[in-house]
């Protein structure tokens, strides 16, 4: 491993070379969906839930230790890619050099680290997803049985599978922005309705 001494100046930001780079704009579309997903409508009921005190600390507190995590995180890989002079690190890459550079009782785990981290990811977003299917088939389902037509869930789950399993083949984060941006729009028209339309129910 080649370290970085005080005149080493190599810069991965540099060196980075991306095919299809993104625009700040396109940035700030993907990165309000990816913070500000339709779970914020949830939030009234969680602090109805926890009391606004209680809510306001604990959202307080979650939110600065997943912000300093993910400080942390970044600022490692790019301590990696500096040392190692590489433009770019993946999760399981910068794992696995991590670990090697680490203490030494640890440094076996840099074997297993790639493959564990990627099952820890693959396991996640299957989860997260699945959460997701679930979610907007019980939607789509009380919105047909307000019109009459009653379906199980499970069939609007088989439904959702190949438009969902489509979106998910898309691994150019370019092409995902029009559909975040769609996906955007529609959070910012569901919490104008849920804001108008649905009463305040008073204790």
């Amino acid at each position: 491993m080649i370290y970085a001494n005080s005149r080493d100046a190599y810069d991965p930001y540099q060196h980075r070379v991306i095919e299809n780079p993104l625009s700040n704009l396109e940035v700030y579309i993907s990165l309000l969906k990816a913070s500000i997903g339709i779970g914020c409508l949830a939030m009234p009921k969680a602090f109805q839930a926890a009391g606004w005190l209680n809510g306001l600390m604990s959202t307080i507190v979650v939110g600065s230790i997943v912000i300093f995590a993910l400080h942390v995180l970044l600022h490692s890989i790019y301590e990696l890619c500096r040392r190692k002079r590489v433009p770019q690190l993946n999760y399981p890459d910068a794992m696995a050099l991590a670990l090697e550079a680490g203490p030494k009782y640890l440094r076996f785990l840099s074997f297993t680290a790639r493959s564990t981290i990627d099952f820890i990811l693959a396991f996640y977003h299957f989860g997260v997803c699945s959460a997701y299917v679930v979610f907007i088939a019980d939607n789509l389902r009380e919105l047909t049985d307000y019109y009459g037509y009653t379906f199980d869930v499970r069939f609007y789950i088989f439904a959702l599978a190949a438009p969902l399993v489509s979106i998910y083949l898309i691994r150019d984060l370019r092409s995902l922005v029009p559909l975040n941006a769609l996906a955007d729009a529609m959070i910012c028209i569901s919490i104008k309705w849920f804001c108008v339309c649905v009463p305040v129910e008073m204790d």
